[in-house]
């Protein structure tokens, strides 16, 4: 997102339990015929979200966003072996 690797890992194992609100929203926008679900838009105005060096890129489109992904960007945490994701949600601060 906006330059930034949110999430890493096999193919089959983000599609199964994407760990990143970034992936979660982008697999949830998928239009597929076997979900009846409206597509939840991401938001409004790309071109006025500022981004800084120190925060999650993220972080002011994110649902989950917590005071610590404004003043911190987040490291790699591996939720198994094999898959990663950059997000404060999992790194246990």
């Amino acid at each position: 997102y906006a330059g930034h690797v949110m999430e890493t890992g096999t193919v089959g194992r983000i599609f199964e339990t994407p760990c990143h609100p970034y992936t979660q929203m982008l697999l949830q926008s998928m239009l597929r015929v076997d979900r009846a679900t409206d597509v939840v838009p991401v938001g409004q105005g790309v071109e006025e979200i500022v981004y800084t060096l120190t925060a999650c890129r993220f972080a002011p489109r994110c649902p989950s966003a917590m005071d610590i992904c404004w003043a911190q960007k987040p490291s790699a945490v591996a939720v198994e072996a094999g898959h990663q994701v950059m997000c404060h949600l999992y790194s246990g601060e």
